[in-house]
């Protein structure tokens, strides 16, 4: 399944890539998540792997791997893979810009395992709704982070 969602931020590209590369800032603006653990690779490079721990609404935890697979700072580019025993997600973030307004460009395909595969057609809208809510979140967090580290 593939689909594509944008979001405004409005902060530089270069600090837009800052802070969507922050692992630490990720807490801020990832919903349920309450743990990161760098298991290899240099911190927010090609290769990194990551373990994300999460918290549910409904009580229930789980992992999530995410792997930097490219970093591109001087075209505001990132390619990242995420993995869970059920999905694999793979997510191509674009920023444009220009001053202090980027255009966040996030493209993903998203490929589910098991039983959770017949559920793929009736999940994209779901999908979508959550990645725009994440990313607009990004976008409100970046922003009052900046602001308040000035």
């Amino acid at each position: 399944m593939k689909y594509t969602v944008e979001t405004d931020v409005n902060l530089s590209p270069d600090e837009t890539m800052n802070m969507l590369m922050d692992m630490d800032f990720m807490k801020e603006w990832h919903e349920g998540l309450v743990e990161t653990e760098r298991m290899t690779g240099t911190i927010q490079d090609e290769g990194s792997m990551y373990k994300h721990i999460f918290n549910l609404n409904n009580g229930k935890r789980f992992e999530m791997m995410e792997t930097i697979v490219k970093v591109d700072r001087d075209h505001h580019d990132c390619e990242l893979l995420f993995e869970t025993d059920r999905m694999i997600i793979h997510s191509m973030n674009h920023l444009e810009g220009q001053g202090e307004h980027t255009r966040w460009i996030n493209e993903n395909k998203s490929n589910y395992k098991g039983m959770k595969k017949l559920m793929t057609p009736f999940r994209k809208g779901k999908e979508m709704r959550h990645l725009a809510d994440e990313m607009e979140k990004f976008a409100a967090c970046a922003g009052d982070r900046m602001h308040h580290l000035q």
